[in-house]
């Protein structure tokens, strides 16, 4: 991630501190693809980020290894088994394996689908959802 996108980040969360209605000690982060690929960064230089999920995310230069090495947050990475642009073995689990989150903490949900999560949007949204509330706590209505 270039610094540019990391201060953009970080005004954002900026800008979410100032609104009343966000609490701020609960604050996830999520991304998709090259979003979950280059997560580690502002999961580990952004301490107001709480816990992360990476969806279809992997290990794909020697800058991110360095990176997931300070990741100290919660994470969830969700993949699939047969996905071609980040194969499992290649790039997925040694994303996962080189996060420094706690072994406890971190969990690598693996689908029998594609890049895209193909057919498994429902159990996605749950495993998101139990684990938002497991390490940020339920949502207030």
């Amino acid at each position: 991630m270039n610094i540019k996108q990391m201060k953009d980040i970080r005004r954002c969360i900026d800008y979410l501190e100032s609104r009343e209605d966000i609490d701020i000690e609960k604050l996830a982060y999520c991304g998709f693809s090259w979003g979950a690929h280059m997560g580690s960064f502002p999961c580990s230089a952004e301490e107001r980020i709480k816990a992360g999920i990476f969806i279809s995310g992997c290990l794909f230069n020697r800058e991110i290894f360095g990176w997931a090495h300070r990741v100290k947050v919660p994470i969830l990475m969700i993949n699939g088994r047969y996905d071609s642009t980040f194969p499992l073995e290649e790039s997925q689990r040694p994303l996962f394996n080189a996060l420094g989150t706690p072994p406890e903490h971190k969990v690598h949900e693996i689908y029998s689908t594609d890049h895209a999560i193909t057919g498994y949007v429902n159990e996605m949204i749950k495993v998101n959802l139990e684990w938002l509330d497991r390490y940020l706590g339920p949502v207030n209505r």
